[in-house]
């Protein structure tokens, strides 16, 4: 598992980076998974090739995760729906897949003042912080710039994770 949050009901998502079928997100009871009915539902990555790296629950109630792959193309951030009462994650929508932009996203995090998403890219060559708007109607992100919110350097290699302080 790469990733794990707490809803508002104590159910636990979490991602799971291993070869399909098993790269997906899933929902568990608040009380742990002790039998096969604990896990509540799971929804597949959107290419056998793509692997979770990373999620955030937004400040709007979307989920948004982070998939790397070294299929380029694999390289997305989608937004789920969830509904923790009924148990599912829906409505996937690509938020953004601009792979000259983020390749290997590698962490997310948002500053929950000004609802920015920024996400760390962590592909040799192309480590960058980027910062992002988005749009919880449409369920998108939009590149904040024409630059990376922090370019190619030392400083964003291997980011495994991110905070925002305020």
């Amino acid at each position: 598992m790469t990733g794990a949050l707490e809803l508002s009901n104590g159910k636990l998502l979490f991602i799971h980076a291993a070869a399909t079928p098993n790269n997906k997100i899933g929902m568990i009871s608040s009380t742990g998974y002790v039998a096969a009915g604990d896990c509540l539902t799971t929804q597949a990555a959107p290419f056998t090739t793509s692997l979770p790296t990373a999620m955030l629950m937004h400040s709007s109630g979307k989920l948004l995760v982070s998939y790397g792959s070294t299929t380029s193309a694999s390289n997305v951030i989608m937004s789920y729906d969830v509904d923790a009462t009924a148990n599912t994650i829906s409505n996937a929508v690509t938020a953004y897949s601009n792979q000259s932009v983020v390749i290997g996203p590698s962490a997310m995090t948002e500053d929950t003042e000004t609802g920015i998403v920024y996400i760390s890219s962590a592909t040799v060559g192309a480590e960058s912080i980027e910062a992002f708007s988005f749009n919880s109607t449409s369920g998108t992100l939009t590149r904040i710039g024409s630059q990376a919110f922090i370019p190619l350097s030392q400083y964003v290699r291997c980011v495994s994770g991110m905070v925002v302080g305020n």
